[in-house]
C-alpha cells in the first residue's frame, strides 16, 4: 500500500523551501487529520532541531518519520561534503553522524541531495575525491545503525554531478555497503527523460529506490501542471517495493492547504487504479 508523507521544516531552519513551516504543534496534527502516514522532515542541525518533542509528537497522531531530509543544512549554511573547505566538509560529514542516530530512533532514511556538493571547476579530482571520503564516513557510521542513505539525482540546472539516475546508480556502486540507495524526484526525472516515461529510471533504480518525491512541473501541485501524474502513480503502483511519496512542491501560501488538497487528489488518482 502506497504510504504518503508531507515535508516539514524543523524550527531551527531559516530559510523557507517546498515544504510547511512553523508550529510543529499545530502542522503535525493537521497533517495527521488529512491521511497522511508519515512526515519528510528537512533538518538543518539535528542538535538544535528539538527531535525528542518531535517524535513524541509525530508518535503520539500514529505518524512515521518518512525521511530526513537535508536541503536546510545547504540552504542556511553552506555545507557540502565536496567542499574545498575542510570545515565545511567536516561540519557536514558530523551532521549527518549526529542526524543518524535519530534515523535509527525514528527507523527511516536520510537523503542526501545538494549536501553532497558541487564539483570545483578549478579542483575537480580533489573535490570528487572529497566527496568519496566524506560519503565514505558517513555511510560507515551509518551501516553501524543500519540506517539508509539515499542519494538524490538532481538535473544539470541545479548540480554539476549525479544528473542522471544510471550514473547515481555506478557511483554507489563502488561503496561496499548494502545501505545506499537513491531517492528520485520527478522534476529532476523528467529533465533526465526530456519527456519519456518514467518506468525506465524506476527501473534504473531497482530495489535501491527508497524515497520519492512526487510533483507537478514546476513544482505545481500534482494535477495542476503538464507532467502526465495519472501515469506516474501508475508507475509507482508497479514498483515490487513502494517507498514513502513525498511532495516537494510549491506552498502557494497556504502549506496546509496544499498539503490537504495535494494528498486527496493523488488519492483519488491511486484509488481509480486499484
Amino acid at each position: 500500500m502506497l504510504q504518503f508523507a508531507y515535508p516539514y521544516q524543523t524550527e531551527e531552519t531559516s530559510k523557507p523551501l517546498f515544504s510547511a513551516k512553523g508550529s510543529a504543534k499545530e502542522i503535525i496534527p493537521s497533517l495527521a487529520s488529512f491521511g497522511y502516514d508519515g512526515i519528510e522532515l528537512l533538518v538543518r542541525d539535528a542538535r538544535e532541531a528539538n527531535l525528542p518533542y518531535l517524535l513524541k509528537l509525530i508518535t503520539e497522531e500514529n505518524l512515521k518519520v518518512a525521511s530526513f531530509a537535508t536541503g536546510p543544512m545547504v540552504a542556511d549554511d553552506q555545507l557540502s561534503f565536496s567542499s574545498l573547505d575542510k570545515s565545511y566538509r567536516d561540519e557536514a560529514v558530523k551532521r549527518i553522524i549526529d542526524l543518524i542516530r535519530w534515523a535509527e530512533e525514528f527507523e527511516c532514511s536520510i537523503t542526501i541531495g545538494k549536501l553532497r556538493g558541487q564539483i570545483s571547476d578549478e579542483q575537480p579530482r580533489l573535490s570528487w575525491e572529497y566527496m568519496r571520503q566524506s560519503f565514505d564516513r558517513v555511510l560507515d557510521a551509518a551501516e553501524k545503525r543500519n540506517v539508509d542513505i539515499l542519494i538524490e539525482p538532481q538535473n544539470e540546472n541545479h548540480m554539476n554531478n549525479f544528473n542522471r539516475t544510471d550514473e547515481t546508480m555506478s557511483f554507489i556502486q563502488k561503496f561496499n555497503h548494502a545501505n545506499v540507495g537513491v531517492m528520485l524526484d520527478c522534476v529532476h526525472m523528467e529533465a533526465e527523460l526530456r519527456g519519456s516515461n518514467f518506468v525506465q529510471l524506476f527501473h534504473d533504480a531497482g530495489d535501491k529506490l527508497g524515497f520519492i518525491h512526487l510533483t507537478d512541473s514546476d513544482r505545481l501541485m500534482p494535477g495542476d501542471g503538464t507532467y502526465d501524474i495519472n501515469a506516474i502513480v501508475n508507475n509507482i503502483r508497479q514498483l515490487p517495493r513502494v517507498p514513502f511519496v513525498s511532495f516537494e512542491i510549491k506552498q502557494q501560501n497556504s502549506s496546509l492547504a496544499v498539503a490537504k488538497k495535494a494528498l486527496k487528489r493523488v488519492k483519488s488518482i491511486w484509488k481509480e487504479g486499484v
